[in-house]
């Protein structure tokens, strides 16, 4: 459950920051220069194969270790999200679905610097973000058929299971929230300075007796208290 949050944490972060760069002028600099620096063709020594032949060897403990989630559940995902990767033209190379999902899975789980992320998957800087873009949206379009609040029939399960599992009547989800850490915005900066001292919007979680994720809400300053 823990990692499916954090996963749930990376994911609207990323579509923030992406959102973001949308009409952020330094982040479009930020885009600019990475597509420059593939225009130049740097040759850099990468890691050969990690995609295709390392993970492709790891076990399933070592797949959800380093990414987060079952091999089962990644392939799941993939079936779900790969027609939004069908190719409307071949005049230019594409990184593969598969591997293209790799790199945003690795972002959310480890967080790392995109110059460590092209090196591991032997791409460069440029097209690991846009693999990471591609496969969020593609995540955040699908989301509202995963994380749906429960019907009526469905209400009246979730609580007769909760008053089983713990003996509270009525209760319907179980709730917790998280910061998402971002950069300091240019407007109301103090507004989004955290209990903790450092910027973050707020994300709240709701979910069932199964640990199933049933309504998730982000966007409020970090310095709101976490009653509101």
């Amino acid at each position: 459950m823990a990692d499916i949050v954090k996963l749930t944490v990376s994911v609207i972060s990323e579509i923030l920051r992406n959102d973001s760069s949308d009409s952020d002028s330094s982040s479009n600099e930020e885009w600019e220069s990475l597509l420059k620096e593939k225009e130049r063709r740097i040759i850099r020594p990468r890691i050969q194969g990690y995609a295709e032949c390392v993970v492709a060897r790891y076990t399933n403990y070592d797949f959800q270790h380093h990414f987060r989630l079952q091999r089962a559940t990644f392939e799941y995902i993939l079936s779900v999200i790969e027609k939004d990767f069908v190719r409307k033209t071949t005049d230019c190379e594409m990184i593969p679905f598969r591997q293209q999902c790799l790199i945003a899975l690795w972002k959310m789980a480890m967080m790392d610097s995109y110059r460590s992320i092209a090196d591991r998957f032997n791409v460069d800087k440029a097209a690991a973000l846009r693999a990471v873009r591609r496969v969020t949206h593609a995540l955040f379009k699908v989301a509202p058929h995963y994380i749906s609040w429960p019907t009526n029939d469905q209400a009246q399960l979730v609580m007769r299971k909760f008053e089983e599992n713990s003996r509270f009547p009525k209760i319907i989800g179980a709730i917790d929230g998280t910061y998402i850490k971002i950069d300091a915005p240019k407007e109301n900066a103090a507004d989004y300075v955290n209990r903790k001292g450092y910027h973050s919007i707020q994300l709240q979680v709701v979910c069932d007796h199964r640990a199933v994720i049933t309504h998730c809400y982000v966007g409020h300053p970090g310095s709101l208290h976490d009653q509101r």
